[in-house]
């Protein structure tokens, strides 16, 4: 029988030197963490250095062009208008609850007469085409010319309804910025051309079509509450007439009705109807009065907070910071150019046959991409030539 040997202290591994191999192993790997780091900014040093014309010479020249292109553009000028809605109080606001509880609307203050809903009005097309279509007189220099926006931006598609479309792009994307104010209810206009008596003529133009709508829209609105209220008036004239000779008979039949109370109560009871009913007739002769006045109102419906003027300087261009802008994509586009080439490199050394590959397979895209273009060129020729021969 063998006797069961025990291991000796020797054999057992000694806390103290596990903590120090671990304490050896976090620090190796804290210091080659650093070493990378370290590696890694010595790296980049190295590749900026190393494309030095590149990583200040794009930005540089991003910058420039910028500049140039900024002070070869034409100057423009922009025209601010503003303005807000005359929202009119009702002159019976006191007797609208009850018209209402009878079926009677009453004039009163507009749920579209907002911000939000003229700004829609002024980037509706019906507005907008009627713009583009208008001749402006506009000078050049010292010329005078009278033409449309069309004429003006050279916009000249294939049909005129293509042509007004792209006329209208082009004045909702460059040259009109509507901006609605919900706090004050104020509507702000900014018109930017490069003729500043044209950019003030369109804000102009765009304040008028505003006020000739609501103008009327207000006046429609009139005479088709006019219209309605006319009917009621007759209606309830007949139903107060009704209870007025209820009451009448009621009196010349009971001459001494105080003593009983049920002829008291019925009295009452007539004399109440002949109350409502005469009110409810004064409401809508009045209401009806009213809409007579706003069909025939022919008053501004709108209030001017800003003028549309003539800019008497031309607008900033801006060119510092759009050097700026462009020399910052400048750099990012040189940073891009030299991981690139530094990465196409480090391949290269560990793998050549793979970048050989690559630069194959491009090869042999770019050659089938060629061919689709003469394949493509020889069908349009042998297209037109039975043209031309006709």
């Amino acid at each position: 029988m063998n006797a069961t040997r025990a291991p000796l202290a020797s054999e057992f591994p000694n806390p103290s030197s596990l903590r120090a191999d671990g304490f050896e192993a976090r620090a190796e790997a804290q210091s080659d963490r650093r070493d990378g780091d370290e590696t890694s900014l010595i790296r980049l040093a190295t590749i900026a250095l190393r494309g030095r014309r590149w990583f200040v010479g794009i930005p540089i020249l991003f910058a420039i062009a910028t500049i140039v292109v900024s002070l070869l553009l034409p100057q423009k000028y922009t025209t601010v208008a503003s303005f807000r809605p005359l929202v009119t109080a009702p002159a019976l606001a006191d007797l609208s609850g009850l018209a209402s509880q009878f079926g009677v609307p009453l004039p009163g203050n507009d749920p579209t007469t907002s911000a939000d809903f003229y700004a829609d009005l002024l980037n509706s097309r019906d507005v907008l085409q009627g713009l583009v279509t208008k001749k402006y007189p506009v000078y050049e220099g010292h010329v005078e010319r009278v033409a449309s926006l069309i004429d003006l931006y050279d916009i000249d598609e294939s049909t005129p309804g293509r042509t007004i479309d792209k006329a209208i792009q082009k004045l909702t994307s460059s040259i009109l910025a509507v901006t609605p104010k919900r706090t004050t209810n104020v509507v702000q206009i900014a018109v930017t051309t490069k003729w500043p008596d044209l950019s003030q003529q369109i804000a102009a133009d765009l304040v008028h079509s505003v006020d000739s709508f609501s103008v009327r829209a207000r006046q429609i609105e009139g005479d088709a509450e006019y219209e309605f209220m006319r009917g009621r008036v007759d209606s309830a004239r007949a139903e107060l007439r009704g209870a007025e000779n209820r009451l009448e008979a009621f009196l010349e039949a009971n001459r001494d009705f105080k003593s009983d109370p049920q002829l008291q109560f019925t009295y009452d009871r007539l004399s109440r109807d002949v109350t409502m009913r005469q009110t409810v007739y004064t409401t809508i002769l009045q209401g009806a009065e009213q809409s007579r006045l706003d069909a025939a109102r022919n008053t501004p419906a709108i209030a001017i907070v800003e003028q549309p003027l003539p800019a008497l300087r031309p607008d900033r261009r801006h060119v510092l910071g759009r050097a700026a802008v462009a020399g910052g994509l400048g750099l990012l586009m040189s940073l891009s150019i030299l991981f690139v080439g530094e990465l196409q490199r480090s391949a290269a050394m560990r793998d050549p046959d793979s970048l050989t590959e690559l630069r194959e397979e491009w090869a042999s895209l770019r050659g089938f991409l060629h061919r689709v273009r003469r394949k493509r060129g020889r069908e349009q020729r042998a297209g037109e030539l039975p043209s031309q021969a006709l």
